[in-house]
């Protein structure tokens, strides 16, 4: 969720269920927030929205930037793959890097690719769901693409 609080201040916040919880907030659903991680930029002025991007101005410490309204998705990156025959890094090099909830350690997991985030032997990834296991390359690849 991404919202701009005027003032100069853009704030981004990314939230995922974690056995490691900074605070737990009771919603009146009775769900619980479990992470919050806030993501604060700086801005000059509000940002603008043109072609579903949004255009950041920078400060000092950060250059201008464009950012997509919604992340890419599994559904996204899958019609750039079948379009081009594109192969991830994660594809070529047969695993991808896998975060341990439990150990609270990285790891490089065999089949961890953007099908299958978490490696073969897990669940596939929901067609809704960003994409992960996109490197730096991946990612510019399928820009160009896009």
């Amino acid at each position: 969720m991404a919202k701009y609080l005027g003032k100069n201040v853009f704030v981004s916040l990314w939230w995922a269920p974690s056995p490691y919880t900074l605070s737990k907030i009771k919603l009146k659903s009775s769900c619980f927030l479990f992470f919050i991680i806030p993501l604060i930029f700086s801005c000059k002025k509000k940002p603008i929205e043109e072609n579903g991007m949004v255009y950041i101005a920078g400060n000092n410490d950060i250059k201008d930037f464009w950012i997509d309204i919604s992340p890419v998705t599994v559904s996204d990156f899958n019609k750039f793959i079948a379009s081009t025959k594109y192969k991830t890094q994660a594809e070529q090099f047969g695993d991808g890097v896998v975060f341990d909830f439990k150990t609270g350690n990285w790891s490089l997991v065999k089949g961890a690719t953007w099908q299958y985030p978490f490696g073969k032997n897990s669940e596939k990834a929901k067609p809704n769901h960003p994409a992960t296991q996109v490197s730096w390359n991946d990612a510019i690849a399928y820009c160009k693409w896009a």
